[in-house]
């Protein structure tokens, strides 16, 4: 009973985040004209979320996974989240071009290198210059904080092997025979 009551929280808990998020999604019908001819209220803008939502909840986990899929040898893995990680800067480049009056494009030219960089190493399953890029991209990371006056967040290469991802297997699939 005491593993039904954390699985039964957790959904009740998911289902409380999603409520909004699947209302947030839909458009409102415009609001009709009033009688008399007044003019009819602009409906609210769409949910968005906010840059820094975007970086804790798109860009760190996948620098960590990009990582942990490495350290587990699996590379296609690791070229997947490689892929993801440079697709949500660019995204972020189109959401947000300036955060607080600050123009984000020259933090975002900061990792365009190293995801280079993690790119041929990936294609060339070459581990010793994936940690040398991983390193560099981790420093691009904390240089861009420094930058845009968040030096409190400092993040550097994951130590252990999953944490809060214990939900997700990093090793290569098996292949059948």
């Amino acid at each position: 009973m005491s593993i039904q009551r954390p699985a039964v929280r957790l959904m009740a808990a998911l289902a409380l985040l999603t409520v909004p998020l699947a209302a947030s999604a839909q458009t409102p019908a415009p609001n009709p004209a009033p009688a008399g001819g007044a003019a009819a209220q602009p409906a609210p803008p769409p949910f968005r979320l906010g840059f820094g939502d975007m970086m804790v909840m798109a860009v760190q986990p996948r620098h960590i996974k990009l990582w942990l899929a490495v350290q587990a040898k699996n590379w296609e893995l690791a070229d997947w989240n490689r892929d993801e990680l440079d697709e949500t800067f660019r995204r972020l480049g189109r959401l947000y071009p300036k955060v607080e009056q600050i123009d984000i494009a020259a933090g975002l030219m900061m990792v365009k290198e190293p995801l280079e960089s993690l790119k041929k190493a990936i294609d060339e399953k070459n581990a010793k210059d994936f940690a040398a890029s991983y390193e560099r991209l981790t420093q691009a990371c904390n240089a861009c904080h420094m930058v845009y006056k968040n030096p409190m967040i400092s993040i550097h290469v994951p130590k252990g092997s999953g944490g809060q991802f214990v939900d997700q297997e990093f090793a290569p699939p098996k292949k059948s025979k």
